[in-house]
């Protein structure tokens, strides 16, 4: 019985966390939540190492909370990949003004919020 009520509420994760991935569109606001591990794995922040060199601040931390807006939502190979960009105008990381992120990936590890 309790591995039949777990199976039911998993899948109703599923939906809805479908459901809102598929609710997103261009224009639409987020926020950028905490990175899953020590950087960002969804979200194709620059390397580190790249980020120093072009005397950028490489501080994932800093990122957290950061509005972003959806420039350009697009399907590749069944995974929609979306263009995000600072709400503010500014670059990220005083380098890059816009990244990608797989948007299902971003919203199940808590790296993107609605």
């Amino acid at each position: 019985m309790r591995s039949l009520l777990a199976l039911v509420m998993l899948s109703l994760c599923f939906v809805g966390h479908t459901q809102t991935s598929d609710e997103v569109k261009v224009g639409d606001e987020l926020t950028l939540g905490s990175p899953s591990t020590s950087s960002y794995v969804h979200v194709d922040f620059p390397q580190k190492n790249f980020i120093i060199k072009r005397n950028g601040i490489a501080d994932m931390k800093k990122m957290k909370g950061v509005p972003v807006t959806v420039v350009e939502k697009v399907e590749v190979n069944g995974f929609t990949k979306v263009t995000l960009a600072r709400k503010d105008g500014k670059r990220f990381f005083r380098m890059k003004k816009q990244v990608t992120a797989d948007l299902a990936e971003a919203f199940e590890a808590g790296e993107l919020v609605l």
